[in-house]
């Protein structure tokens, strides 16, 4: 895609990114301390299960704006390029799957008190699969960037090697005008000659 486009896809990313981080983080606060009240825990679990509910939306945008500008794109993608894009789409979808699967599993089961898998697991499993999803959308556009870069350097040799030819247009014209109006009044200089 564009560079200019790519960077509403690269901001979507970076958001889910982040949120996978802060989960993160937010489990290991609940799961780490023992001594936290009973509400101050429901609350950091609330937050967990917004935020899982923000990166499976972020996550889902970010896959159609990858699809849409991919197909727009000057650039065609050469087998390795679509292998990689089509990891990190495999690994966004998987992250989408576990959040899904475990945010369910969580809400009802803490509802009933029956909770078996603790929730670092699952936050640790998530954060690792976004990591891998984070290095090879890096890579995805690897081939992309010295496309464009390549792009840009060829398209500056291509204006500095026309303006030289722009000049000498200009020169070889001025050059014309200039015999023509000789032609038309040889005494010219002369004449101006005389008069100093």
């Amino acid at each position: 895609m564009n560079p200019r486009n790519y960077i509403y896809a690269k901001f979507i990313f970076t958001l889910f990114f982040l949120l996978n981080l802060i989960t993160f983080v937010l489990g290991i606060i609940v799961s780490s301390k023992k001594d936290l009240s009973v509400q101050y825990i429901d609350n950091v679990r609330k937050t967990i299960f917004i935020f899982l509910g923000l990166i499976i939306l972020l996550s889902i945008s970010y896959i159609i704006i990858l699809i849409i500008y991919k197909k727009k794109s000057d650039y065609k993608m050469v087998k390795i390029d679509k292998i990689y894009l089509w990891l990190v789409i495999s690994l966004i979808v998987l992250v989408i799957l576990f959040q899904v699967f475990f945010t369910s599993y969580y809400i009802i089961n803490f509802q009933l008190n029956r909770i078996k898998i603790p929730s670092i697991v699952f936050l640790t499993l998530t954060l690792i699969i976004s990591v891998l999803a984070s290095i090879l959308e890096n890579f995805s556009r690897l081939n992309e960037t010295i496309y464009w870069n390549r792009k840009k350097v060829l398209e500056e040799v291509k204006s500095a090697e026309n303006k030289p030819k722009i000049k000498k247009n200009l020169n070889s014209k001025n050059l014309k005008e200039t015999q023509i109006k000789n032609k038309e009044n040889p005494f010219a200089i002369e004449e101006e000659t005389v008069d100093d």
